[in-house]
Formats: C-alpha cells, sequence, structure tokens
C-alpha cells in the first residue's frame, strides 16, 4: 500500500523541520502509553528536543487517548487512527511525520534515556535504516509470556527501528493487508530488496515488558498473516506442506523451555486450541493469500 503523495517533505522548509519523528500507533492501552511518553518528554530524553517530534496514532473506538495527551503531554501530536490494525495505524502516524527520519517504538515499550541521542548520532548519509536493541528487562517466566527481544540485530522489528523518510515513502510503508502480524517483517524484506542500508545500534535501546499471549485461538488466526508473507515473499508451493509441522515444533519448543508448572499444561491446551484454528482456516487463508500475494507489488 502507497502512503499519500502528500506526504513527501517540502526541501524548502527542511531548516523548521526535527531530524526525527517518533511514531506510536495506541488502541486502549492508555495506562501503559503513559508510561511510554513519559521516557520521551523533553529533558528525560538526552536528545535535545528541537530536533525530534511525537505523534500518537490512535486506533481506539472505545476509548481514545486524546484528552490524556491533552492534559498530560502537550508536546505530544494525537492523530486518529484508520481502524484498519497496526500497519495502516502506523502508516497514519508516518503519513504526519515532519523529520527525515521516522523512528517507530509501541505504546508497551520503554525507551532507553538515550534512544534517539543513539539513534541521531549514528545515522549518517550512508544509511537508511537503523534498528535499535529490544529487551525484556524482567524476563518471560512461562510459555505463556511474550516479548520481542532482539539483541543482536537483523530482525528490524517495528517496536524499535529509525527508517529515512524517503525510502520509508520509497517502498510504500506498511502493507495494511497485515492486519495483526508480519508487517515488520515483510517491510524489512521490501527494504532489503529496494537496496536500503541497514545497520544494528545496540545503544538505541527499548524495553518491552513481558505480556501475556492471547487465547490459542486469537493466536492461530495471527497465522493469516505468515500465510499471506510466504507468498509475497514468492513461494508458489503450498503452505500445508510446512506450516502446521513447524507450529508445532515452535510452540513444543517454547514450552520445554520452562520447568513444568501450571502454565504448562494451559499452554498444551492454547496449543490445542491454536493448532485446530489453524487446521480449520488453512485453506481459506491459502487461497486468498494466493491472489493478495500475487498482486500485492513485491
Amino acid at each position: 500500500m502507497s502512503l499519500d503523495d502528500n506526504a513527501m517533505s517540502n526541501p524548502s522548509h527542511r531548516h523548521s523541520e526535527p531530524y526525527v519523528s517518533v511514531v506510536i500507533p495506541t488502541r486502549h492501552r492508555n495506562e501503559q502509553l503513559s508510561l511510554c511518553l513519559d521516557r520521551l518528554k523533553p529533558g528525560f530524553q538526552s536528545l535535545d528536543p528541537s530536533e525530534y517530534e511525537v505523534i500518537v496514532s490512535d486506533d481506539g473506538s472505545e476509548s481514545t487517548a486524546q484528552a490524556m495527551i491533552r492534559e498530560r503531554y502537550p508536546w505530544v501530536r494525537w492523530v486518529p487512527g484508520p481502524h484498519r490494525g497496526p500497519a495502516a495505524n502506523r502508516n497514519s502516524g508516518a503519513r504526519c511525520a515532519r523529520g527525515e527520519f521516522i523512528a517507530f517504538t509501541d505504546d508497551d515499550c520503554l525507551p532507553d534515556r538515550d534512544w534517539l541521542a543513539a539513534f541521531r548520532q549514528a545515522a549518517c548519509p550512508a544509511l537508511d535504516v537503523l534498528e535499535g536493541k529490544t529487551t525484556c528487562l524482567e524476563g518471560l517466566r512461562s510459555s505463556l509470556d511474550e516479548a520481542p527481544v532482539n539483541t543482536t540485530g537483523g530482525n528490524l522489528w517495528s517496536c524499535n527501528m529509525m527508517i529515512r523518510r524517503s525510502m520509508f515513502e520509497r517502498v510504500g510503508g506498511f502493507d495494511e493487508d497485515f492486519l495483526f502480524w508480519c508487517e515488520d517483517m515483510d517491510l524489512h524484506q521490501r527494504i532489503r530488496r529496494a537496496g536500503a542500508r541497514i545497520r544494528f545500534v545496540p545503544q538505541a535501546a527499548v524495553d518491552h515488558p513481558r505480556r501475556r499471549r492471547p487465547s490459542g485461538w486469537q493466536m492461530g488466526l495471527r497465522w493469516e498473516n505468515r500465510v499471506l508473507l510466504w507468498y509475497k515473499e514468492g513461494n508458489v508451493g503450498s503452505v500445508h506442506s510446512w506450516l502446521p509441522v513447524h507450529l508445532l515444533k515452535f510452540r513444543v519448543g517454547q514450552i520445554l523451555q520452562y520447568p513444568l508448572q501450571w502454565d504448562s499444561g494451559r499452554a498444551l491446551a492454547e496449543l490445542a486450541a491454536e493448532f485446530v484454528c489453524v487446521i480449520t482456516h488453512l485453506p481459506d487463508w491459502e487461497r486468498k493469500s494466493r491472489v493478495r500475494g500475487a498482486r500485492v507489488p513485491q
């Protein structure tokens, strides 16, 4: 999906723009969002406040963060989201960005004090994308916990990355066909194909507190996005040949990482629900994803 051409920068106003625009998608998580924004406020971040702006794109329907931001974080720009999933929500915030670079993090992340300064110091004309380090300092305690840990690079998770705005627009931003998952994996592949120059910056750190995984059925529904990614990658074989076995090996491996506990039995039950969900939906996902993968620009 392409971003609006209106998002393109105006060179004549370059001097008045921040260097980096931080985009945070959110939906019904004001408590976590406030902790994230506390880490981005002027005076906490070591980067000079004149060099960055913060944009919150809000997909909330039952409630929003608009009033909280107006009262407690007047330096943040709040914009309504499009209600079409996280990928579309990130694109919505990116359309409002004025910086040369766009930094993405999530509303439940805790950026380090030097997060933006480390990105700023590492940025140079030879680089298009900078990938930060993502930790889970409190640790995962069971196979029902999750957090996108990335301490060595090579993942480009959307919770901690900075990309040159011209490159982001060139590749069309996040593909909004990915409604729950894999949108950052897809973006990573597309910017590599576009010749983007990427550097891992471990000093640009954010912490991602652990969270409980959704139900097994909800986890199963996420795999539709992995099926779409399979066909967008140009594969022509059936996902039936690998996905069910991959799912079982992956989840059982997670369960065996931890000592036997109450959560182990619950995780097995959730795995059964996840597996049934995938097997039930896989033929329809495959049919739709073959068509979508063929029509979406590579």
